[in-house]
């Protein structure tokens, strides 16, 4: 779930749930999805959350596709671990599972629902049910997946391997906290112990411990960690004297900094993992900064919304200043820019522009073009003849197409420029599923029944620039964005990015509706209205007079429907932080077509209200989207390192 949707419609609902009903209703629902190839596609189309190589984490004989998890108690019971692999974690931490009955009912529940509550681990969830889901989500998109376990101190010895021996097969690794002793020290002897039943089945072994305990007894935990067989070591922050989690937030990841600090001074080589109040970006660079290798996440995904990992996992890619994402290994350098696809995109822009242009110049002049008038076996006068209203209707029809044409061109170009050009995979990606659902569309030419010969020349040629372009490689994508703190502006973009979505699929769906009358009925009442007609009248008039209307009609709801595509694509994956040139794209492709569009309408004296609702409602909406989107779109796009210190 993208987090204009979640900040937008869910969250709001979430937030008046009562724990544990809202974490159980949104991952339970999430692990329908998660299940099924088809969920998955769609958590992948809506998210285009995997990591970039740049975020990669390596350190010994440990990898992973990212440096941020989720901790446990997010997912209660382990509904959603396919699912929540796509939204670019490197590690997913279930449970906690409870080994001896460590407490039950009398365990404290905290309030988890503002900014900043850590989510509390809570004993409620029923084991079988962690150890059901977990043989249920075998998907895992190459995410370790770790179980972490409560083991009380007079667990029985037989349980805890019981447990550990039925994980071997669900999950990479498991696990636990650092056992103390009675002063309050590490208790080197019993973790050992329990280690080495972890060891035994195969398994992944990660120690826990508190952040206080890290910095009084820094040396202590570091030698322990040194000397047994641990793949890591997590700080967690937030913990109270009373053994209690309470309140994370900024003075909680100042604190874990400070303890992520002192044991990496203590062991440089451990693995370190710092899970303390992380609720934006800036929060996980401050952790990562401090040495920690993965950070992990708990009430900061409840609050920020799953596309948190997704702004982390850009910002360490940013800050890295390293090469990521691309679809080849080859520099620019190497490559002329006929090889590469920006080229051929950003010429299928400039024709779709100037035959925008053309048909725009037509459309308000003659109209009619002579193949036109052979079709018809008809000259100009004559056809003005059949009825006065009849090319003043088709100059509408033909002028609000080459309106959409002056759009897309101009937001292939500047998908091809600042994207393709830069390495960004969804700018190729929107534009090929674009210009391939318009060609398709010049195939509707069956339904009406005209073969329009320039029609056909022109889609031709565009289609040789849609396989070069398809063909051509990509150049490396350096990361440049970033998006550090859930600020007031991303919260109003989140917004208009939900209003931009809602958008592109409204273009879109017109589009298929337009297309279908064209292979169909051809008019709406509100057509025939205009021209004081009837269909059977036109059709007694001329018989191709319907099939040439028809065609201006299925060739405008195919132009609509590559402009909703690109719109929508758009808006789900190059929504970001300082990208002003996609705005302007966006802005002002989409104000030329409605402004194109109504223009007409009122030229010819076609001025039905209901008729213009969708381009006046339209206009409206765009631009309600882009005032909400633009401070945040204008934003600079540099990391200070008071950011990020």
């Amino acid at each position: 779930m993208p987090d204009w949707t979640y900040q937008t419609v869910f969250r709001p609902i979430l937030k008046q749930l009562p724990f544990p009903m809202a974490q159980v209703m949104a991952f339970g629902t999430m692990g329908h999805l998660g299940r099924s190839v088809v969920g998955r596609a769609v958590i992948r189309f809506t998210g285009h959350a995997n990591p970039p190589k740049a975020a990669v984490v390596i350190r010994g004989d440990l990898r992973f596709s990212s440096p941020c998890g989720l901790g446990c108690g997010v997912d209660l019971g382990a509904h959603a671990v396919s699912a929540l692999s796509l939204f670019g974690f490197g590690l997913i931490e279930v449970g906690p599972i409870d080994v001896g009955g460590a407490g039950k009912s009398e365990r404290k529940t905290t309030e988890w629902r503002g900014t900043g509550v850590a989510i509390p681990p809570s004993a409620q969830v029923e084991f079988e049910r962690i150890f059901h889901n977990l043989d249920r989500n075998r998907f895992r998109n190459g995410t370790t997946v770790v179980a972490r376990l409560n083991v009380n101190d007079d667990a029985d010895a037989g349980t805890f391997i019981d447990v550990v021996n039925r994980l071997e097969n669900l999950v990479d690794g498991v696990c636990i906290m650092m056992p103390l002793s009675n002063d309050g020290r590490p208790d080197a002897e019993l973790l050992n112990h329990r280690l080495t039943t972890i060891s035994g089945a195969g398994l992944q072994t990660f120690v826990r411990v508190g952040e206080r305990t890290a910095m009084e007894h820094a040396a202590a935990v570091s030698e322990i960690i040194d000397v047994q067989a641990v793949s890591g070591l997590i700080i967690e922050g937030g913990t109270h004297p009373d053994g209690h989690r309470g309140m994370t937030g900024s003075v909680t990841v100042q604190r874990t900094a400070a303890a992520v600090r002192e044991i990496r001074q203590s062991a440089p080589a451990v693995f370190l993992i710092a899970n303390g109040g992380v609720v934006e970006p800036a929060d996980g660079l401050q952790l990562l900064n401090a040495g920690a290798d993965m950070i992990l996440l708990d009430s900061g995904f409840a609050d920020a919304g799953p596309g948190l990992p997704k702004r982390i996992n850009a910002s360490v890619a940013v800050s890295r200043n390293e090469q990521t994402v691309s679809t080849d290994e080859i520099t620019a350098a190497e490559i002329p820019a006929v090889q590469r696809s920006w080229f051929w995109s950003f010429l299928l822009g400039l024709s779709l522009l100037g035959g925008g242009l053309m048909a725009l110049a037509l459309g308000w002049t003659r109209v009619l073009l002579p193949y036109d008038e052979e079709f018809l076996g008809m000259l100009r006068d004559e056809i003005c003849s059949i009825n006065p209203q009849l090319l003043p209707f088709m100059s509408h029809d033909r002028v609000t197409l080459a309106g959409t044409m002056l759009a897309l061109g101009p937001l292939y170009l500047a998908l091809a420029w600042f994207g393709d050009r830069q390495g960004m995979h969804w700018a190729r990606v929107a534009v090929l599923a674009s210009s391939f659902t318009g060609f398709l569309s010049f195939f509707l030419f069956l339904g009406f029944g005209y073969f329009d010969p320039f029609h056909a020349f022109i889609s031709a040629i565009l289609f040789q620039f849609i396989t070069l372009c398809l063909r051509s490689s990509q150049p490396l994508q350096v990361p440049q964005e970033f998006d550090l703190h859930n600020s007031v502006s991303w919260k109003k973009a989140m917004w208009g990015q939900l209003m931009m979505v809602i958008h592109g699929v409204a273009i879109l769906t017109a589009g298929i509706v337009i297309s279908s009358f064209g292979v169909t009925t051809v008019f709406v009442h509100d057509d025939l209205e205009f021209m004081q007609t009837t269909r059977a009248a036109l059709v007694q008039a001329n018989s191709r007079l319907v099939p040439l209307v028809a065609h201006d009609r299925a060739s405008f709801g195919g132009m609509l429907m590559s402009t909703g595509v690109t719109v929508l694509l758009a808006s789900l994956w190059g929504w970001q932080r300082g990208r002003r040139w996609l705005w302007c794209a966006l802005a002002g492709s989409g104000t030329v077509a409605y402004v194109t569009t109504i223009s007409i309408h009122w030229s010819v004296g076609y001025t039905s209200l209901l008729h213009l609702l969708p381009p006046y409602g339209g206009l409206f909406f765009l631009w309600l989207a882009m005032l909400l989107a633009r401070e945040w779109m204008f934003e600079d796009a540099t990391i200070r390192s008071e950011d990020v210190a």
